[in-house]
């Protein structure tokens, strides 16, 4: 992966990247990375954590907030773990050094002495809890303690009382001090003046035939030599008396002084100067993206004869100076790439919204730069949709303010059309005919699966085989969640621009079909989709044991069903959800298969132990993990989850069962086993654990690759 390029922002495997923890990136996004990390080790093969961490500040959080985050770690307000959390790598693992991040961010001395600051003020603060004061050596009990030893050690109480012996040598060297500045300080009459003045010409003329000596390029080095150490000495001398009086190297860094500079900035006069200078120089755009994407809008107009104007202003129809206008299409764009802008429109309606601002305000008790952003969310951007609203503007909008500029680049591969953003977010994102209707065209794809020969069909095919019948539950929340289009309280945009510019960064065109989109719904990140059975491991523990008859309390999608149909093994299958057991039986009618049954219950509750089947496998539910109805066991917390599991083993198995297998999740893989162990009894016992997270059409137990494992088939077998 290229050093520069990131994940999609709040993805799964940017959150990894960044540090968070396994617990975290479950709660954020409902994806599992796994233990270590292990169902994502392919996507980050090869991905420095590091200097990911790095580009992510870089790209993703502004200077200002960097900076911020720093004065207050230097005011003890944050400690190391606090500035990180700012910076978006909370909870992390594999923690970066701050040292070592500032330092990449250019700021390495900001951070030495922003340390500085806060051990001497954490040291200072001990103090005070301590001893009352930040200096123990003002007490009085200290002061005594240190003139006892000086008598001890001296023979006086003080340096300069009779009987310390360095008395005499002290007294001379303040005598000696005395004259001296009597000799440099005493004032000169005019003609002393005058007269030392032409012995210093006379002298400078004979010696070096110049008449002053600053023009000796020796004596001019020199000069300036002097002048760059006394300077680095006095600027050090000036920093350290700012920190002494004020707790800052710059007085300016103190909020009292950044009010009196902030009230002084924000002056009309001083906003009209500063605008005009910044005109004169051409210095208006002031962020990495604005400028990225101006260079990207030169390119364009270049190629089709039109030119660009940053900062552009249009007082009768929007009184606000405009990122960027095209005067040929009179198009206005603005770039709202700043968190500040709340990655959508506000509406005061949405309850999203309303408690992004209570959470804002609540920051803003501790930081000036919520109370900014809530203005310019709340009341500056409300304003500018407004006036663009009125006007009937040509008005683009783009939130992707990072490095990416993922929606501008959707932009421009869409042919940068015109748009009416002040309706909506992306009114200019027109759907190609494929997926203007999402749901019939994914009908029509998925119907090519329900050809496939169940007889021949390999581990894949078996699985679009079942997804044929299913595809409509399968892909439901994939398919509200596109028709909704809603923003999101984290992340730039709607969802559907979100996707596209994904898959324009990430496939180099946008998706071609609508089984590419909601495929790219899960793999970038934006939901948890649900996962298939691969049925390798499965067929290595049928070839194994042989059976004639299988029950399955958790008959899931199919894919145990049309295995055992094509290796004819009877089947009977229970599954909770109506949905489900009533496109199994459409599967069963479809393809005309016999020996296969599935029914609806609640597996802890079908009594199978007067059953005829030989073995039991299945793949239950991994915990909460994918919720699939209301009522499963998924829904249940951990402690009720694996009573139910007791259940479901006592329940299924009869006397004529000889191996039970279930395939399980690596997270679960130890607790359920446990249970499963001691709901079978004595005369069961642990076979093998067949690693099922890679393809596999052999039995064995590959012990050394289970740390690595992300799905394992467990395997009881009765002694």
């Amino acid at each position: 992966m290229n050093e520069a390029k990131l994940f999609s922002e709040g993805s799964a495997t940017d959150l990894v990247c960044r540090g968070w923890s396994r617990e975290r990136v479950i709660d954020a996004t409902g994806i599992d990375p796994g233990y270590h990390n292990s169902s994502m080790k392919a996507d980050l093969k090869g991905v420095d954590r590091t200097a990911y961490k790095i580009e992510h500040v870089r790209q993703r959080v502004s200077p200002e907030a960097v900076r911020d985050v720093l004065e207050r770690y230097a005011a003890c307000d944050l400690d190391k773990a606090g500035v990180l959390e700012h910076l978006g790598l909370h909870d992390a693992v594999n923690l970066i050094k701050l040292s070592e991040l500032y330092a990449a961010l250019d700021m390495g001395e900001e951070f030495r002495d922003a340390d500085r600051r806060s051990r001497r003020g954490s040291m200072q603060s001990g103090m005070i809890a301590q001893y009352g004061t930040d200096n123990p050596f003002k007490l009085d009990e200290y002061q005594e303690k240190a003139a006892q030893t000086r008598e001890e050690r001296y023979g006086a109480r003080y340096t300069m009382a009779e009987g310390s012996v360095f008395a005499d040598e002290a007294r001379k060297k303040g005598r000696a001090t005395r004259r001296s500045r009597e000799r440099y300080t005493r004032v000169l009459t005019p003609d002393e003046i005058a007269r030392r003045s032409a012995r210093t010409a006379k002298t400078v003329r004979s010696r070096y035939g110049v008449d002053h000596v600053s023009q000796i390029p020796s004596a001019r080095e020199a000069q300036r030599q002097r002048a760059e150490q006394y300077g680095k000495q006095w600027a050090e001398k000036a920093r350290q008396t700012n920190i002494e009086r004020y707790g800052f190297p710059s007085w300016t860094m103190g909020d009292e002084a950044r009010r009196e500079i902030s009230k002084r900035m924000s002056s009309t006069r001083v906003q009209r100067q500063s605008l005009a200078t910044k005109k004169r120089n051409a210095t208006l755009a002031t962020s990495f993206s604005e400028d990225a994407l101006y260079e990207l809008l030169v390119e364009y107009a270049d190629k089709h004869g039109m030119t660009v104007v940053r900062q552009h202003r249009d007082e009768k129809r929007y009184p606000f100076a405009v990122d960027f206008y095209i005067p040929e299409r009179d198009l206005f764009i603005e770039l709202n790439g700043s968190w500040s802008h709340g990655g959508h429109w506000y509406e005061v309606d949405r309850e999203m919204d309303q408690k992004t601002v209570q959470t804002w305000r609540k920051k803003g008790e501790k930081s000036q730069y919520y109370l900014n952003a809530l203005g310019t969310w709340t009341e500056r951007d409300v304003r500018k949709r407004a006036a663009a609203r009125e006007a009937h503007l040509n008005y683009v909008t783009l939130w992707d303010g990072s490095e990416a500029l993922a929606d501008a680049y959707l932009w421009f591969a869409l042919g940068a059309p015109d748009g009416h953003d002040w309706e909506r977010e992306y009114s200019w994102l027109d759907l190609p005919e494929s997926l203007t209707d999402l749901r019939e065209d994914l009908g029509k794809q998925v119907q090519q699966w329900a050809d496939i020969d169940v007889m021949t069909a390999g581990s894949r095919q078996i699985s679009w085989l079942a997804r044929s019948g299913t595809w409509e539950t399968f892909y439901a929340r994939e398919l509200q969640m596109w028709e909704a289009d809603e923003v999101h309280h984290r992340k730039w945009g709607r969802l559907r621009a979100r996707l596209l510019a994904n898959r324009l960064q990430y496939l180099g065109r946008l998706p071609e079909s609508a089984l590419e989109v909601v495929r790219g719904l899960a793999i970038s990140g934006e939901i948890r989709a649900y996962s298939t059975f691969v049925n390798t491991a499965m067929l290595a523990v049928l070839d194994k044991y042989e059976p004639t008859h299988m029950y399955d309390p958790c008959a899931g999608w199919g894919e145990r069903l049309l295995t055992c149909a094509q290796r004819g093994v009877t089947y009977t299958g229970t599954d909770i959800s109506e949905v489900v057991v009533a496109v199994h039986q459409g599967l069963i009618n479809r393809l005309g298969l016999t020996d296969v049954s599935v029914s609806l219950g609640d597996s802890a509750t079908r009594d199978m132990r007067g059953g005829t089947h030989e073995m039991v496998l299945t793949c239950p539910p991994y915990g909460d993990t994918e919720i699939y109805t209301s009522q499963g066991a998924e829904n249940l917390d951990d402690e009720a989850f694996l009573e139910w599991w007791k259940q479901v083993v006592s329940m299924s198995v009869a006397p004529s069962t000889r191996v039970f297998a279930f395939q399980i999740s690596e997270k679960w893989r130890k607790r359920m086993s446990a249970v499963a162990r001691s709901a079978l009894g004595e005369q069961w016992h642990l076979a093998d654990e067949i690693d099922a997270s890679a393809s596999r059409n052999h039995f064995q137990r590959a012990k050394s690759r289970q740390k690595h494992r992300g799905e394992t088939m467990v395997v009881f077998e009765r002694l």
